[in-house]
């Protein structure tokens, strides 16, 4: 009887273990991949293109400004 309780437990343990989800990279495609997962930007590609940008024609101007978030 100790034996299966201790399957038991075992069982759930490891099944919450299991069960965090996977993180890919964002430059990598989604498919082959398990339910459940989600991208982040593990090689800085976005950093890049944070700032401010301004476009100028004549009398007219542009301004966008980029950050990132969480």
């Amino acid at each position: 009887m100790k034996n299966i309780i201790l399957l038991v437990v075992i069982s759930l343990i490891s099944s919450l273990l299991k069960s965090q989800s996977v993180v890919i990279d964002i430059s990598k495609s989604g498919i082959g991949q398990p339910s459940g997962y989600y991208r982040k930007d593990l090689n800085n590609i976005l950093n890049q293109f944070e700032g401010t940008y301004l476009y100028t024609n004549g009398d007219k101007s542009f301004k966008i400004v980029l950050v990132k978030k969480n």
